[in-house]
């Protein structure tokens, strides 16, 4: 009975992969990828109450490793427009 072409060589191969986990030395996992510049600044414009679950942990990270950002909490102002002001921020300025 034959076996198929490609077979043959994927023996080979899960069986280095399982010795270089065994002598510890198999590449770590890749870290995660790092956000857009796109996706970071909407995450800095939204309202903080508009963020998913994970997202404010990610931004908070992204912020205190960026030296040069300003702390989390100055960044959103009272301006931006929100369910708490946003009457104010619809009314024209006299």
């Amino acid at each position: 009975m034959a076996t198929a072409p490609s077979s043959c060589g994927s023996r080979v191969v899960v069986t280095k992969y399982i010795a270089t986990l065994r002598a510890d030395t198999a590449a770590p996992e890749p870290a995660r990828p790092i956000r857009s510049p796109r996706r970071i600044r909407t995450w800095i414009m939204r309202h903080p109450d508009t963020l998913t679950n994970s997202q404010p942990d990610q931004l908070d990270a992204i912020l205190a490793a960026c030296p040069i950002s300003p702390p989390p909490a100055t960044l959103h102002t009272s301006s931006a427009p929100s369910p708490a002001n946003a009457e104010a921020t619809t009314s024209p300025i006299e």
